[in-house]
């Protein structure tokens, strides 16, 4: 098991592979990527819906003074309740074989990101009409 500085996640595991899409009403795993920044003996971990943020995310975060590694995985976000009133457990799943930054094409999903980025969302890519309300 990993763990997350954050505390966000009550597990991270290292999975071989991710778990099959699920969503009940007691139990709900998105698929996405994990972003790993790592510093002075830390890992903390962040889910991104799409491959180009978590690599944007994880590169702009190397290049902070503190931080000393960084990975994107592929990954899973669950979301588990025991009971409809129970607390909730959130668990990461993360393929960490698997080093999404390190293919070589990471420039081009950093270009990707920028040109499709609208200061006015909140989300990637992002939403129609975000600017008609102001920003989200």
């Amino acid at each position: 098991m990993m763990t997350d500085t954050t505390g966000f996640y009550g597990d991270v595991q290292d999975a071989g592979r991710l778990p099959r899409r699920v969503r009940s009403d007691r139990r709900v795993v998105e698929h996405g990527y994990a972003a790993e920044i790592g510093g002075m003996g830390t890992s903390t971990w962040f889910f991104f819906g799409h491959l180009e943020p978590a690599l944007v995310f994880g590169r702009a975060a190397r290049q902070s003074g503190r931080i000393t590694s960084y990975g994107v995985h592929p990954a899973a976000e669950e979301w588990r309740w025991d009971s409809p009133a129970g607390p909730e457990r959130k668990i990461l799943h993360v393929v960490r074989s698997e080093r999404l930054d390190r293919r070589g094409d990471e420039r081009e999903h950093i270009t990707r990101w920028a040109d499709r980025c609208d200061p006015c969302s909140a989300h990637w890519p992002p939403t129609p009409g975000a600017c008609e309300g102001g920003h989200q």
